[in-house]
């Protein structure tokens, strides 16, 4: 039986096609959090269900500052409940307390495969994204907390 090139290199490019679509798929996801740790000290994580208090202002109690984060991108009806759930979700993750400074950072992107109004009609629509930034701090308290 003859085999052609094209079907010895079959398992190269499906590999090439796969690895594409994965590393394509993280650049898209713009509802993921970025974090950029401030402090040398890494802390061990906080249990699921620990208070993390979110506030746009500043505490008078001392903290040590962890980490400035950046929530994914949302639309305006859902950036309060996503965005602060994932401010809470990173927080604990990496030991804080509260997230101090919160902030909101917009970004118009482009839609993808807008129709407007009709089957055929293809058209461009810029959408208006928003994420939640701010600092991640842990409170110095005596005690060891």
């Amino acid at each position: 039986m003859k085999t052609t090139l094209l079907t010895r290199l079959a398992p190269a490019i499906a590999l090439v096609a796969l690895v594409a679509a994965v590393s394509g798929c993280s650049v898209l996801d713009r509802t993921r959090a970025q974090v950029e740790y401030l402090a040398a000290q890494t802390y061990a994580p906080r249990p699921p269900d620990y208070p993390i208090s979110l506030t746009k202002g500043d505490y008078q109690e001392p903290y040590t500052e962890i980490a400035l984060i950046r929530t994914g991108f949302y639309d305006e009806r859902h950036v309060e409940a996503r965005g602060n759930a994932q401010l809470r979700e990173v927080a604990r993750e990496i030991g804080g307390d509260a997230v101090i400074g919160i902030a909101r950072e917009s970004q118009v992107v482009e839609a993808i495969d807008y129709q407007a109004g009709g089957l055929l009609r293809t058209g461009t629509e810029f959408e208006e994204r928003i994420a939640l930034t701010g600092t991640v701090v842990r409170f110095v308290r005596g005690g060891g907390r």
